[in-house]
């Protein structure tokens, strides 16, 4: 494919996602299309208009919402992939970066008030007062799926399985097994278990966070809200879509 395109959302190892499409970049030779704030890349409000998707060649990713391409793009005809997280640990994730790693140094920052107001109301209140961020990302990527025949990929699958994830990224891209081996090689220690500290940034990446972090009720809530990317995902771990 001469052209890729790498759909994610927000908290869903986009970091990982970004130094993979470097990577792909480099190998083909073409240039890479990011938004960010980093010097070199695109605004996210600039992403949909740039001209960048009429280029013969390109890698853009990680793009974190579908209305960040031109509507009329023809996603069935280049290398397109969805790579999607359990929304429930999505916003788990969620609650730690925006009171954590957000609050002293980040764009979008919250300010202390606000983070001693969330503390006070716990996580379960600000997951289910989010939820509406998530769901119109997630119909977006579902109808993107079922339209355009796009594959979705998990988080899930790569943090626990990076090799056979990166297998199913070379597969759909056309990347040569001896390239693909070596990100399996370069990438598969990114995701070794860890330890978290919500002070020092670091986050149990481990699927099924959700089960530890919230309560029942809002776990149900989150499942039935979510339910059609559950029912869309065939691959998505069992255990972890179980309310």
């Amino acid at each position: 494919m001469s052209r890729v395109v790498y759909f994610t959302t927000w908290k869903c190892a986009s970091t990982f996602l970004l130094r993979l499409c470097t990577d792909i970049a480099r190998h083909r030779g073409v240039p890479l299309y990011t938004a960010g704030v980093k010097e070199g890349r695109i605004k996210t409000a600039d992403m949909a208009a740039h001209p960048f998707w009429q280029e013969k060649a390109f890698v853009a990713g990680p793009v974190r919402r579908r209305i960040f391409a031109p509507a009329d793009f023809p996603f069935d005809r280049v290398g397109t992939i969805i790579h999607l997280r359990d929304p429930r640990d999505v916003l788990v994730s969620l609650y730690f970066h925006k009171l954590y790693s957000m609050r002293d140094t980040m764009p979008g920052r919250i300010g202390p008030e606000e983070v001693r107001a969330w503390e006070e109301r716990g996580i379960d209140d600000f997951v289910l007062s989010h939820i509406h961020q998530y769901l119109a990302v997630y119909d977006e990527y579902l109808d993107l799926s079922r339209t355009y025949q796009v594959p979705i990929l998990t988080y899930e699958e790569l943090v626990t399985s990076t090799a056979t994830y990166l297998a199913k990224v070379g597969a759909h891209l056309g990347l040569e097994d001896d390239f693909v081996a070596t990100l399996v090689e370069r990438h598969t220690k990114a995701f070794a278990p860890r330890e978290e500290s919500a002070d020092q940034h670091i986050r149990k990446i481990t699927p099924g966070d959700h089960r530890e972090k919230l309560q029942e009720s809002t776990i149900r809530a989150l499942t039935e809200r979510f339910g059609a990317y559950f029912d869309a995902v065939p691959q998505f771990e069992p255990a972890a879509a179980a309310s």
